[in-house]
């Protein structure tokens, strides 16, 4: 209870604004060399699984997640899922062909080179952590950019702090390629990028 009482403390206007390093990690796989293949029970824009989805943060409603989930897809994103026991146990959403990002963590636009795809917002439901359904997620996605868009190489962002997130990409075969930093001291924005 206190722990979380602190978190909320620490991100906090007033404290970001005294105070505040964000710095996102840009990975990037190599699809053509990468030895990926997809696994049967990962699935793609499969409503089926979405339907299961139970709420576990209390920002993210089911009927939220839902009316944003097929909106991204009538939008062309993709929605690479696990369900296994009526549960949604894990997803990621995937621009299949992106030329470029904006992230708000840290204020910066990144500009991806032509036929990238670029994956975000991955979540796995507590119950199902340390099975390796992010690899396994990865592994489809990556096998999917390739043969199914052509695509040279698959992008994520993660930012600091996310190791769980880090090891699961360099795993597959993902690499750091950039850093891009937001650091806040008094209301002074600063902006720059670091080596990984």
């Amino acid at each position: 209870m206190l722990l979380r009482v602190l978190r909320r403390v620490l991100k906090s206007r007033p404290i970001q604004w005294v105070y505040s390093d964000h710095v996102l990690g840009i990975f990037s796989l190599d699809c053509r060399a990468a030895e990926c293949a997809p696994h049967p029970d990962v699935h793609r824009n499969v409503e089926r699984d979405l339907d299961q989805f139970e709420q576990t943060e209390r920002w993210l409603t089911r009927a939220a997640f839902l009316q944003e989930a097929r909106h991204r897809i009538d939008q062309g994103v993709w929605c690479y899922s696990c369900a296994n026991g009526g549960r949604l146990e894990h997803y990621c959403w995937v621009n299949p062909c992106q030329d470029s990002a904006w992230f708000p963590f840290v204020s910066q636009r990144y500009d991806f080179p032509p036929r990238s795809t670029v994956l975000y917002n991955a979540y796995t439901h507590p119950a199902a952590r340390g099975k390796g359904l992010y690899r396994k997620v990865l592994e489809t996605i990556c096998a999917d950019a390739r043969d199914v868009t052509g695509a040279q190489h698959v992008f994520a962002a993660v930012e600091n702090g996310n190791v769980v997130s880090e090891n699961a990409l360099r795993a597959v075969g993902f690499r750091c390629v950039d850093r891009l930093r937001r650091r806040m001291r008094f209301g002074r924005v600063t902006l720059s990028r670091l080596s990984c």
